[in-house]
């Protein structure tokens, strides 16, 4: 968790760095495109009603705000939650809320490797940085999410097991 969160500091800060030297490098307007592109997808009756709704509320606030720099996205991606829902909802809002954080994402990473094709070597310098952190950020989230899920799959199991109730 330590090392994760190590990592996703030195993000913030290698992309104020790339903020600094190129802002507003992020395009609102292509991360509306895709909001709607994935809101189309969900059915229009019911909840999905609802969701779609917001999707495309959400998709014009991001039109409005137009060309975001690094820091912009990063906040927008941190504070992008759907409220939960329960499990046999139509579509469960942590996927929708994890689709969200993932357009932006590959939005940053779109915006940092247009920036390095025409970027003099301190620039190119901070991507290469920006990149390897967060290749090093997933791979540490990827192991706490896997020790999280072990962990409660462990303790779901010694609540359950009739072994150890004498069954």
């Amino acid at each position: 968790k330590e090392a994760k969160q190590k990592y996703g500091k030195l993000i913030g800060e290698i992309g104020s760095a790339i903020d600094e030297r190129v802002p507003a490098a992020v395009d609102g307007g292509v991360v509306a495109k895709e909001i709607r592109e994935f809101a189309d997808k969900i059915p229009e009756t019911g909840p999905g009603k609802v969701l779609r709704e917001k999707l495309f509320s959400n998709a014009d606030d991001f039109d409005a705000i137009g060309k975001m720099t690094f820091e912009q996205a990063q906040k927008a991606k941190e504070t992008f939650k759907f409220a939960a829902t329960s499990p046999d909802a139509v579509l469960n809002n942590q996927k929708i809320t994890n689709k969200i954080q993932s357009i932006l994402s590959k939005k940053m990473e779109d915006a940092a490797e247009d920036i390095g094709k025409t970027a003099p070597p301190e620039i190119k310098e901070l991507l290469s940085q920006y990149k390897f952190v967060k290749g090093k950020y997933a791979s540490f989230t990827s192991a706490s999410n896997a020790a999280a899920d072990y962990f409660k799959r462990n303790l779901k199991n010694r609540f359950t097991s009739a072994s150890d109730y004498g069954l």
